[in-house]
């Protein structure tokens, strides 16, 4: 969609832990017949959508570390009040 802008937070250090789990989850995926994207893998949290305007720069970056402890499968499902987002299976990793 022209002149709207998405806002989300990623990681500079992606554990290779996570992106060896992300290679198997597409595999499992491809061999399953879903088509799945080609870009490499970028774990993110997307915080805004379809926002009209960037947001302003911020006073720092950010710098916290992240913990997971399970990850969760979630279906998104658009309609006309927005994105709806349903759990479909969760697993721990820890």
């Amino acid at each position: 969609m022209a002149g709207t802008t998405s806002l989300w937070l990623g990681s500079s250090d992606v554990p290779e832990s996570l992106m060896l789990l992300a290679a198997k989850c597409k595999a499992i995926a491809n061999r399953s017949g879903i088509r799945t994207d080609t870009r490499r893998y970028k774990p993110h949290l997307t915080l805004a959508r379809k926002t009209k305007a960037p947001p302003s720069q911020p006073l720092i970056d950010p710098d916290f570390p992240m913990r997971f402890e399970s990850i969760e499968l979630y279906q998104s499902i658009m309609d006309r009040d927005g994105v709806r987002y349903v759990e479909l299976n969760s697993r721990a990793l820890v």
